[in-house]
This record gives structure tokens, sequence and C-alpha cells, in this order.
């Protein structure tokens, strides 16, 4: 949980093995032996556009604008982030049952999937269910991420 009085905040990196971390855990970038970047390891004010989550290594707060940012902060129990290419996320839960949801946004709505399994997800297959939540301008709002919650919560417990 972050805490509503966080002033301050880490920039969220994320990387191309599908973590949201802040500067001290993704760690100094060199380029042959010189740092090229510092400022990632300060924490700045909060940003006013910016979504607060966690870093997926120490858990301190993080911020950004960013899809993987938007995705972590679901706070979806068993839920995992995956790199989807081109440096985009998605968010994915495997049900005890095997059914697999799967979250993502795509320039603007969340869209979220209820899939048979997660090879089925990955093959194509037509979904069990899907929906977008948001618009198509501009990021989604807190009440469309819980719309996105609710959703896949009871997915989870309609077996």
């Amino acid at each position: 949980m972050i805490a509503p009085t966080t002033t301050k905040a880490y920039v969220a990196i994320w990387t191309p093995w599908a973590a949201l971390l802040c500067g001290p855990c993704h760690g100094k970038r060199t380029v042959h032996g010189e740092v090229i970047d510092t400022t990632a390891d300060e924490r700045e004010p909060i940003a006013k556009d910016a979504r607060l989550a966690t870093c997926t290594d120490c858990g301190c707060t993080v911020q950004g604008t960013s899809d993987a940012v938007y995705l972590r902060r679901l706070g979806i129990p068993g839920s995992s982030l995956e790199q989807t290419g081109g440096m985009c996320a998605g968010l994915s839960v495997t049900f005890p049952d095997g059914r697999y949801a799967f979250a993502s946004l795509l320039d603007g709505p969340y869209v979220v999937s209820l899939n048979r399994s997660e090879e089925a997800f990955y093959d194509g297959e037509e979904p069990i269910d899907c929906f977008e939540f948001g618009s198509d301008t501009g990021w989604p709002s807190d009440a469309d991420a819980d719309r996105v919650r609710e959703t896949i919560e009871q997915w989870r417990a309609n077996r």
C-alpha cells in the first residue's frame, strides 16, 4: 500500500525483463565505464500527472505514466507483469483451474480478457470473456482501474 502522504518517489523504470524498478534496484547504467544517468537514483517530487506503483524488487514507491505503472498499481493478488513486445506491458493472472486473465492498455482503455488457458491466449484462441474500461483518449481513470480489479476478482471467484 502506498502512503497517501508520499511526496517524493523514484521515477519508474520498465525493463525488457518485465520488471518495474526504482533507480537503485535498476542500478547505474554505464557506457565505457562512465555513468550516463544518476538522476534515477534520487527520489523526485510526485509529478502532477503521475500514478504511483511499487518497485517489483524492493517494494518502494515509484511514479510514472507508462502502461506498466498503470498495470502494476492495480495490485491484483497473484498477478505478474509481462513484456509484450516493443516495451509494452501486460498483466497476467493464472487461476488455480488454469484459466488465464490478461490486461493491457492499448492507446487508452484497459483491455481485459479471460481465456481458457495461457496457451490458448497466446495461440490467439477466442477469449471466454473480454471487456474494455476507459476511453480512447488519455489514460484510464481510477474508476476504470477499480472495474478491472472487480472483473478479475469476479472471474477468480466464478470457477
